[in-house]
């Protein structure tokens, strides 16, 4: 099975409570955008689906969410399902 890369970061989002995690997919070898890749945001507290969405044509990510601890899941045809724990959305001052 091929492996995906993914990266991401926090920055500032609409609202003062929001906040946008952006990142993209990539094929680990080639460095290939993986477009219309699955994500899923799950909360840590209790693995319940927070946000998702399908990476559009250059394997970009935009999911929101509010302040706290979660942990993604991707998924691409072909590809090993990859797990990405500790990831943390906080409030910028």
């Amino acid at each position: 099975m091929r492996v995906f890369l993914i990266f991401l970061s926090t920055l500032l989002g609409v609202t003062a409570t929001a906040q946008n995690i952006r990142g993209k997919a990539l094929d680990a070898q080639t460095d290939t955008p993986l477009a219309y890749a699955t994500i899923s945001l799950f909360s840590k507290t209790d693995s319940s689906l927070v946000n998702g969405m399908i990476t559009d044509e250059s394997g970009a990510i935009l999911l929101e969410a509010k302040p706290g601890a979660y942990y993604a899941r991707l998924d691409f045809l072909g590809y090993e399902t990859i797990f990405l724990d500790n990831i943390r959305v906080q409030n910028v001052p």
